[in-house]
């Protein structure tokens, strides 16, 4: 907007790249809800949310092939898993 009338989301120049914006966040929502859904997971708002969350996570990599990154992302799993039960 400094160097023209229109903000980003109006000006024609960059007409495609704010629709494809638009489609993008409208597709975020959607993937957020339906994860919520699949997952039963609502958000962050104590220890058993943390734990359900972390379970998801262990099942996601467990399901991953084996590889470094793999092992990896279970040891910090169980990492983060140990801190949980402090």
């Amino acid at each position: 907007m400094a160097d023209g009338e229109s903000c980003f989301w109006h000006d024609p120049a960059h007409a495609q790249a704010a629709a494809d914006a638009r489609r993008l966040g409208g597709q975020r929502g959607k993937r957020e809800g339906t994860l919520a859904g699949a997952y039963a997971f609502i958000g962050l708002d104590g220890p058993g949310d943390l734990k359900r969350l972390l379970e998801i996570a262990i099942y996601d990599a467990r399901a991953l092939d084996n590889s470094l990154a793999r092992v990896r992302t279970l040891v910090a799993i169980v990492q983060a898993s140990a801190k949980l039960f402090e």
